[in-house]
């Protein structure tokens, strides 16, 4: 073998090697978009505690990434806690709050990561038993908020509204 050809296959060698390098982040890259319109959250594992003087709500919020994307990051969840007040489309706003994990937390590919949060309603006792029975021991929650995610683009927040049902 001469030196030219040689040459040629060290070219071509750090060509592939390069090209092999790069199709990883490349992939990550295309899959950015679709991971911010498709992230999503749901609430669970509702649970309430009452003394005389105040009912505390305690509840999951669960971020998902559907996508293969690997960057996104969960800074913090912002909420309100809204339960119906018993005359039609009126509302009422039961409690609100902030959730967040220490540091910010990667949220992996095709992964969740759980944000665990409370509130405490101002109702007491009597007062929440009244709107346990008005709703036959069921309450149908709504979460509505704002939430931030770090990105290659910086912070970014998503809003949303997220139905969930407890039982009193």
């Amino acid at each position: 073998m001469d030196r030219r050809q040689i040459l040629g296959i060290a070219y071509a060698a750090s060509a592939l090697g390069s090209w092999v390098y790069l199709i990883g982040p490349a992939a990550n890259y295309m899959s950015y978009f679709p991971a911010l319109s498709q992230i999503y959250i749901t609430v669970s594992d509702i649970s309430n505690s009452s003394t005389q003087s105040n009912t505390d709500v305690a509840f999951k919020f669960t971020v998902t990434n559907p996508t293969p994307y690997v960057g996104l990051e969960f800074q913090l969840i912002s909420y309100l806690a809204i339960l119906p007040n018993g005359t039609g489309n009126r509302v009422a706003i039961v409690g609100s709050g902030s959730a967040v994990l220490n540091g910010y937390v990667g949220i992996p590919a095709s992964s969740s990561i759980d944000v665990p949060a409370t509130f405490s309603t101002g109702l007491n006792i009597d007062q929440f038993q009244r709107l346990c029975s008005v709703n036959n021991n069921e309450l149908p929650w709504t979460f509505e908020g704002v939430m931030s995610l770090g990105t290659r683009d910086g912070s970014l927040t998503d809003q949303f509204s997220e139905p969930a049902t407890s039982q009193c």
